[in-house]
């Protein structure tokens, strides 16, 4: 006898109640009530056999209540039934019985009747017996053709609609998918732009939270925000079409790998039917899955988590038991019992699980098998990457408007992946470098000597009987030299000057009076010029903050190394008068930043996120480039400052 004050029987009654009368709809969500509370509910992975829209659905369900209940009465039949012919499924449905008028099922009552009899509206008997084979029939469709998608998304019989009312209706889902994604989106980042570091937003209904037992803030409404660590567990709820319905949760946590900036912030935004476990007070350490639900919008294809973080800085997880590295933006799903991906856009990626680390880069996923007591513990090793499929590139586009195809990627191989990993997590940065240059040198000007010889004769005579006399001549030579040399900026550059003069000179003088001179040559030396260009510890230098409207903050910012700079972060605080506001921020005519905030001060990446691309705030090597900070109305005359980050020890700005 159930018990029927337990608002979890009566939630699984009418579901039965709704499975009956054909309303699957309102049957789907309370079943999905039910196991965001307790995901090992077997009587509600019974009952949701029956309100599946197609095979694959109830080939989840099936499994699941396998993993719940290995000898379950039913289950293990007709999970081998919808891989087998239809006469051998057909015949496990005759051996079940009608479902109960009262009761769900459960695992110790009499054998539960074939889901693929109570999936459909009411009909005759012999029309339902013969539905089988067109059941199978039509999962072969959905496998290879346009008309098999359509009926797994809607869970339409082929006979009710033609091929131009199949092609129609999918036409006009997606335009109500976008419309339900795109407000969605948008109703997040509007309640969701005063988030703090190590916060967590309800962005969109609708979010069922649990908060630790003393935390006496609300999070039940959109823009509600709370402290990470007064979270215990979250769970937002699947795109539902029906009920308007597309949860998400925006989480800011911040940077916890070296050479991030400080206060940087790494967001996470949970969207779909997912739900995640807080194991740390600063979200560290979490599990995660991305629980059933009826995937409708091809914008969509999957739940899970979006990761996105400013270019050079990281972030370390502790993930369903792995330790998870990552320096780039990248997605996250998980399914329990089955396995958890993690799929990288951008910069690189590491995962250690079951004593084995896998380095992977941009344009790549990796797998963990999930199992264990909670069935999303990471028990095996972490898989070799394999590349991002169409479908990740769609959610990615959807989810932060890049990524959209794979020319958008900049792909990194898992060793350099390694590589830079290594050197961003072992080494030890110091204040300057030596930068190697491989460019030809060229002298532009050839060096010029001048030399000033003076000569001292001291003779010295010997006479002979044949009155001839020798005298020997000693000489003492002083020379001075003069070089010039104009060298390329070349970093090392050798050449040999060639000399005209003879280093050692012997001359001899006869009573004629004649002098010889024999010259003793010598090898020219060789002078070699070594120049070491050290770079400096922040590589861009900032001219005066001045005005180039009314309305426009303008500073030049010139790149003083061989290579281009990113800008990672920028501070603008401005006078707190009446209405102002900070509009955007431009890099060389290119938008960086639509802030559009009205707070006196803003910090970018932090408060408002980059707008564009990479390449649009990125300074070419011995570039000079204007940023341009646009307000609504004319600006004061003082009273103005900004800073722009380059890395961890570069910081310039200007005030005015």
């Amino acid at each position: 006898m159930s018990d029927l004050s337990n608002p979890i029987e009566l939630k699984l009654q009418e579901a039965a109640r709704f499975i009956k009368a054909g309303q699957k709809n309102q049957a789907r969500q309370l079943l999905r009530d039910i196991l965001i509370s307790d995901y090992d509910c077997l009587k509600a992975w019974e009952l949701l056999v029956y309100a599946t829209y197609n095979i694959k659905e109830e080939a989840y369900c099936l499994e699941r209540i396998l993993a719940l209940r290995p000898d379950h009465p039913w289950a293990r039949q007709l999970l081998d039934a919808i891989n087998q012919p239809a006469q051998t499924k057909q015949a496990v449905q005759e051996d079940k019985t009608p479902l109960p008028k009262s009761e769900p099922s459960t695992a110790k009552s009499t054998p539960a009747p074939s889901p693929a009899q109570q999936m459909r509206p009411p009909k005759t008997q012999p029309r339902r017996s013969r539905m089988a084979p067109l059941l199978l029939g039509m999962a072969i469709i959905c496998s290879v053709s346009v008309l098999g998608f359509f009926l797994f998304v809607t869970g339409l019989p082929l006979s009710m609609a033609s091929v131009q009312q199949t092609r129609t209706a999918i036409a006009n889902r997606q335009v109500v998918c976008h419309e339900l994604i795109q407000r969605a989106l948008e109703a997040s980042e509007d309640y969701c732009n005063r988030i703090d570091s190590n916060s967590v937003c309800y962005g969109n209904y609708t979010i069922l939270a649990e908060l630790i037992p003393d935390a006496a803030l609300r999070f039940s409404e959109r823009g509600d925000i709370v402290g990470v660590n007064l979270l215990r567990r979250l769970s937002v709820s699947p795109l539902n079409l029906d009920t308007q319905e597309w949860g998400i949760a925006i989480f800011k946590v911040l940077a916890n790998l070296p050479r991030s900036l400080p206060g940087e912030t790494v967001t996470l935004i949970v969207f779909g039917n997912t739900t995640i476990d807080n194991q740390s007070q600063n979200l560290e350490s979490f599990y995660f899955s991305s629980g059933f639900g009826e995937l409708v919008c091809e914008e969509v294809p999957f739940d899970g988590i979006m990761l996105s973080m400013p270019d050079g800085t990281g972030i370390e997880f502790t993930v369903n038991g792995s330790e998870l590295t990552l320096f780039g933006n990248a997605s996250l799903s998980a399914v329990q019992n089955g396995e958890m991906n993690i799929k990288l856009f951008s910069g690189s990626g590491q995962i250690a699980s079951n004593g084995q680390t896998q380095s992977f880069g941009a344009g790549q996923q990796v797998n963990v098998p999930l199992g264990g007591a909670n069935g999303v513990e990471a028990i095996g090793p972490p898989s070799a990457p394999v590349p991002l499929s169409p479908e990740d590139l769609v959610l990615a586009c959807t989810m932060t408007d890049q990524y959209c195809s794979e020319e958008d990627i900049l792909p990194v191989s898992a060793d350099e992946a390694q590589e830079t990993l290594e050197a961003r997590l072992f080494s030890t940065p110091t204040p300057q470098h030596t930068s190697t240059r491989t460019s030809t040198p060229t002298i532009s000007q050839t060096p010029s000597q001048t030399f000033t010889s003076t000569i001292t004769f001291t003779p010295t005579t010997t006479s002979t009987s044949s009155k001839t006399s020798t005298k020997t001549l000693t000489p003492t030579k002083t020379r001075t030299s003069t070089r010039t040399f104009t060298p390329s900026r070349t970093p090392s550059v050798s050449f040999t000057p060639s000399r005209t003069a003879t280093p050692t000179l012997s001359p001899t003088r006869t009573n004629t009076g004649a002098i010889t001179f024999t010259p003793s040559p010598t090898r020219s030396p060789t002078i070699t010029f070594t120049r070491t260009d050290t770079v400096p510890v922040c590589p861009i230098s900032a001219g005066s903050l001045g005005t180039s409207d009314s309305k426009t903050l303008s500073i030049n910012l010139t790149n003083e190394s061989s290579s281009a700079v990113v800008l990672n972060g920028i501070t603008v605080s401005w006078v707190e008068s009446a209405g102002q506001v900070l509009k955007d921020i431009r890099l060389a005519g290119m938008k960086i930043a639509d802030a559009d905030d009205d707070n006196s001060s803003t910090n970018v990446p932090g408060e408002i996120p980059w707008f564009g691309t990479v390449s649009d705030r990125t300074i070419p090597a011995w570039a000079t480039r204007t940023m341009e900070i646009r307000f609504q109305f004319d600006i004061e005359s003082t009273g103005y400052s900004v800073s722009i980050y380059i890395n961890a020890d570069c910081q310039v700005g200007g005030s005015k």
